[in-house]
C-alpha cells in the first residue's frame, strides 16, 4: 500500500477485501509489530488478561461462606439493592 501509494480502498479492492476499515485497523498493527502482527493469532497473543481492581465496601469484607445465612438474608432485603420498577 506504501510503496504504491495506494489508498485504505484501492487496497482494498486490489486484494479483494470488502470491507475497507479493515485494511485501516491493519496499517497501526503493522506499524508496532511487523508483518507477524497480522497474523490471525496475533490478537490473541498481544491481549494480556489483567486483575480488575475491585473496592470491597467494609461491609462486604467478610467472605460468603463466613457468612450466616440470616446475615445474607438481611443484605438481600435492603433496599439498596433493590431496581426501580
Amino acid at each position: 500500500m506504501r510503496n504504491e501509494g495506494l489508498s485504505y480502498r484501492q487496497a482494498a479492492a486490489l486484494f479483494d477485501i470488502r470491507n475497507v476499515n479493515i485494511v485501516a485497523r491493519w496499517e497501526p498493527n503493522y506499524d508496532q509489530g511487523g508483518l507477524e502482527a497480522l497474523s490471525p493469532l496475533a490478537s490473541l497473543r498481544r491481549k494480556k488478561m489483567t486483575k480488575h481492581q475491585t473496592t470491597e465496601s467494609p461491609k462486604s469484607s467478610k467472605g460468603a461462606a463466613s457468612r450466616t445465612r440470616d446475615e445474607l438474608i438481611k443484605e438481600l432485603d435492603n433496599p439498596a439493592w433493590r431496581m426501580p420498577i
